[in-house]
């Protein structure tokens, strides 16, 4: 769903047919995947940029498989050794696989479930998730000019500003969030920064916003 809408509303977006094209073939859609890829010729002026632009993603592409392949041959000669399944469970969210870094977290020992490393993953990855299917930040900045009151567009773009790692912006739009609306979403703005301050880990910032966010506790 993702993929057909941006593809619809957002043509300009070249990673995306490139996304979507991979997907498609990893997936045995072969069909599809040329489908996609003349899409792009159709879509897009040839040039020597756009082709230097196609290179550069497939090489790109190539190198986290081999990253990500290294990782787990070095898993199966160790699989006791929880720092190499955490770092190719962080390969995998670098790679977009969302689904298989969060299994791969989730295969860790339970004595390592807590460590900050892994907590500041899967929170990466829950906003990851989050944004999936969401509109571009351009849509949701111009939505909330449109509608500054719109709360849903608000979480939407804070949590689009975490992935894009602009933590500063994140973190004033859910607070944002939080001092409009404590009841919307299950208090999403506080749970969001959270889940952001986890994230940051021993960051400096973090202890001044949770003075923030506390005062607007009480």
């Amino acid at each position: 769903a993702l993929y057909k809408r941006a593809l619809g509303d957002f043509p300009e977006h070249l990673a995306l047919y490139l996304d979507l094209e991979k997907a498609y073939a990893e997936a045995g859609e072969a069909e599809l995947s040329q489908t996609v890829h003349e899409q792009v010729s159709d879509r897009f002026v040839p040039s020597e940029r756009l082709d230097a632009i196609i290179d550069t993603f497939a090489i790109q592409q190539s190198m986290r498989e081999q990253v990500i392949q290294s990782y787990v041959a070095e898993l199966a000669t160790d699989p006791d050794n929880p720092q190499v399944a955490l770092t190719l469970a962080e390969a995998q969210a670098a790679a977009g696989t969302v689904d298989a870094a969060e299994t791969m977290l989730q295969s860790l020992p339970a004595d390592q479930q807590d460590n900050p490393e892994v907590t500041a993953l899967r929170n990466r990855l829950f906003f990851a998730s989050r944004v999936a299917e969401t509109p571009t930040t351009a849509e949701l900045e111009a939505r909330l000019a449109r509608v500054p009151d719109d709360l849903r567009a608000l979480q939407q773009l804070a949590f689009r500003k975490v992935v894009d790692q602009d933590y500063d912006d994140a973190i004033e739009r859910l607070l944002e969030l939080m001092k409009k609306d404590r009841s919307f979403d299950d208090d999403a703005g506080r749970r969001g920064l959270l889940k952001v301050f986890e994230l940051l880990g021993d960051d400096p910032r973090v202890n001044r916003y949770r003075s923030r966010m506390a005062s607007l506790l009480h």
